[in-house]
């Protein structure tokens, strides 16, 4: 006799129940990345908007084919993602997190789908609000260009899981998904690779035979590797470093992986780095090795445990180079762990059942929101500074005929980080010749300028403008009747080091075409600032350009680069005070 009707009641009951819980879950990320949607573009996100600018299907598909001028191949989460979020939303920015906020929350629901596999609801439900509110997220939903983070973390789930369907039920449209899925997740993070690792030890655990059905993803991390080796790129986008650090590093992530994130631990609770890291770190070992002792799905925990390691690969020898958004792909593992922990049964009678998993997830929230909420707020206010700065560039442009220039005072050196290496002024299409910025701590030919525009009267038809207090003050007519009052009140120095110089080439270079390289000589440091003329007019210095362990660097020159002769006159390493005379030219066309 089959189950009566009270039965499949009684089951639709729970089963309801279930999924109230499970969007309850979605409910608490919404609210703790809630603050995401204020996050507008910064950094990063100004080269991919002008970078994704396609003006045809052929000119899209093209990235695909080819590493980017980051030196890493991401065409669906950076090329894709910025072409289809410009032509949605344009430059409107919280546009652009809908789409991340849906990949976290997909993400989720996906840590849920797996862990039913191998426990019951309540410690699916305990394992997805881990992976849901937990503060490593904070940078990949808040900074628009971590979308590669949140979206391969979707296609590494959908491919295991659609692999375990298939083991389970020889289906070959789940094993077809899951190769389709890892090829997404190719085409948008490097974390990806890890995903053959974390099918084969699954399959060394609970079917053997078919561990042979790996050999295709494996295949397709091969061919990765491989076109990485042949390309005209490095063997990875950040310098790798086997030794030392690692240990550190590897404290680092796992003391993240525990909700201590930096933040926690300096500001929090006022402890000190690294140090603290190592003891976290050990802490940590000891209680996931006790979760496995009393996991009730000891094969599932092991399995757990071996994704973690192999999702930490990809990051962990990245010198220099190490941020808790990088756990995504870990994290996911540790959350199959933590539902292994709890009875499979579907039936969850009392408080004692309960109590574990509600405690586990208080401490989790807990811990995330003493990160996601000052760090948040750091991420948004940046960017709201950024933005408020860009809307008074667009309030001179508007008020600036197109035959006339802007000459502007009164930002020092570190507010020129805002103009993103020129990337606004590409990104909202101003005419960085209309503004000219004025430098007279760095600019030695300031006299000159000013006393030609007083003498030829050029200076009668020109605007300038004065920043103050993130305001714009209009000082056209003071300047107009005397440009020389602007002159700087002390004379210019550089430093000059015997040896020192700037290696740039080629000499000239096509936009749309060329690569631009430069390699410092005789000067250590991992990142420079560049200060440097555009056809004789001083630009505002390039900021933080990154160097590698060669102490060299390399950019695309897009079509949006402005043409002319470039002449490089100054490099100091970033934070320093001290600029350095050196003498490099090059031509574009």
């Amino acid at each position: 006799m089959g189950p009566g009707p009270c039965h499949s009641d009684q089951n639709a009951q729970i089963l309801w129940k279930e999924r109230l819980a499970l969007i309850l879950v979605m409910a608490a990320a919404l609210w703790m990345y809630r603050g995401a949607f204020r996050s507008s573009f910064i950094q990063d996100d100004f080269g991919w908007l002008v970078l994704s600018r396609f003006h045809s299907f052929v000119e899209w598909a093209g990235c695909f084919f080819r590493f980017n001028a980051a030196g890493t191949y991401r065409p669906l989460s950076q090329e894709t993602y910025f072409w289809i979020g410009q032509r949605l939303f344009g430059l409107w920015a919280p546009g652009y997190h809908v789409f991340s906020i849906a990949a976290h929350l997909t993400a989720v629901w996906l840590v849920y789908r797996l862990a039913r596999y191998f426990s019951g609801p309540l410690g699916a439900l305990t394992g997805a609000f881990f992976y849901a509110v937990h503060s490593a997220h904070v940078t990949s939903l808040y900074w628009i260009s971590a979308f590669p983070e949140p979206l391969a973390v979707v296609f590494l789930l959908a491919s295991v899981i659609s692999f375990i369907r298939f083991e389970r039920t020889n289906s070959r449209t789940a094993y077809a998904l899951s190769l389709a899925a890892m090829l997404f997740g190719v085409f948008s993070k490097e974390s990806i690779l890890c995903l053959p690792l974390v099918l084969a030890a699954y399959c060394l655990l609970w079917a053997r035979p078919r561990v042979v059905w790996t050999y295709p993803h494996f295949a397709v991390a091969g061919i990765c590797v491989l076109m990485r080796l042949l390309g005209s790129v490095r063997w990875a986008p950040y310098d790798l470093s086997l030794g030392r650090n690692t240990p550190d590093t590897l404290a680092s992530y796992l003391s993240w992986m525990a909700g201590f994130s930096g933040t926690v631990v300096q500001n929090g609770f006022g402890w000190p780095l690294p140090g603290s890291y190592r003891w976290i770190a050990a802490a940590f070992v000891v209680a996931t090795l006790l979760l496995i002792v009393v996991a009730r799905k000891r094969r599932a925990s092991i399995w757990a445990l071996l994704w973690i390691l192999f999702a930490l690969q990809p990051v962990l020898y990245f010198a220099d180079h190490s941020f808790p958004y990088y756990l995504a792909p870990a994290l996911a593992g540790f959350s199959l762990l933590l539902a292994s922990v709890f009875a499979p049964s579907s039936k969850i009678v009392g408080w004692k059942k309960w109590a574990p998993a509600v405690l586990t997830g208080a401490a989790i929230f807990w811990l995330s929101y003493l990160t996601v909420k000052p760090e948040g707020d750091w991420w948004a206010q940046r960017t709201l500074e950024r933005r408020e700065f860009i809307d008074r560039l667009l309030e001179i442009h508007r008020r600036v005929p197109e035959n006339a220039a802007a000459y502007i005072f009164g930002l020092s050196e570190q507010e020129f980080e805002k103009l993103e290496n020129g990337g606004v002024f590409k990104v909202y299409n101003l005419p960085a010749r209309k503004f000219r910025f004025l430098l007279p701590e760095l600019d030695p030919d300031l006299p000159l300028l000013l006393r030609r525009l007083k003498n030829d009267g050029d200076g009668r038809r020109a605007y300038s403008f004065l920043f103050s207090a993130g305001k714009v003050i209009d000082q056209t007519e003071t300047f107009r009747s005397d440009p020389e009052r602007f002159l700087p009140p002390k004379p210019v120095s550089f430093q000059t080091i015997p040896g020192v110089a700037l290696d740039v080439g080629p000499a000239e270079i096509v936009r749309g075409r060329d690569t631009l390289s430069l390699r410092l000589v005789n000067l250590d440091a991992r990142a420079v600032d560049v200060l440097y003329a555009l056809d004789g007019q001083l630009m505002p210095p390039v900021l933080q350009w990154r160097l590698d362990a060669g102490h060299s660097a390399s950019v695309f020159a897009d079509m949006s680069t402005p043409a002319g002769a470039y002449d490089f006159r100054a490099v100091r390493p970033s934070g320093s005070s001290r600029w350095i005379r050196i003498d490099a030219r090059i031509v574009v066309r």
